[in-house]
């Protein structure tokens, strides 16, 4: 009788390249996947634009003459106007100044904005001649 003899080889899936243990979890996800998509809410639809500014100083007014302050702005600027009563032949006007963080900008001529009553009208004409837009 011969014999017969069996060898059995058992190869496990397990090595270095090959884990049958899932990653551990604060393990980085690999690098050909797209990171996850961010859903970023839409602004509000009646979001003004432009600055807007949480001080507006009670404007010092007399006659052509006025001065009035912006600060605590959401671009952190402190805009400024002064005006000062002009008087050439006669013509009495008020010349003013725009001026952004103390930077002097635009300047302009008005016979109405010193006598404006309202901060919208005042900001109607400075956004217009200094080219601003706060609110």
């Amino acid at each position: 009788m011969h014999r017969l003899v069996v060898v059995a080889i058992i190869v496990t899936g397990c090595g270095e390249h090959g884990t049958s243990n899932p990653p551990p979890v604060d393990s980085k996800p690999p690098v050909d996947m797209p990171p996850p998509p961010v859903d970023m809410p839409p602004p509000p639809p009646d979001a003004p634009s432009g600055v807007t500014c949480a001080q507006k100083d009670d404007p010092v007014i007399l006659n052509f003459t006025c001065h009035v302050i912006w600060s605590q702005c959401t671009d952190s600027s402190t805009y400024d106007l002064f005006c000062n009563i002009q008087n050439v032949g006669g013509n009495v006007f008020s010349l003013c100044d725009c001026t952004q963080n103390g930077v002097k900008g635009e300047q302009f001529i008005s016979t109405t904005v010193c006598m404006s009553t309202t901060f919208e009208e005042v900001e109607a004409v400075v956004n217009e001649k200094c080219q601003w837009n706060i609110h």
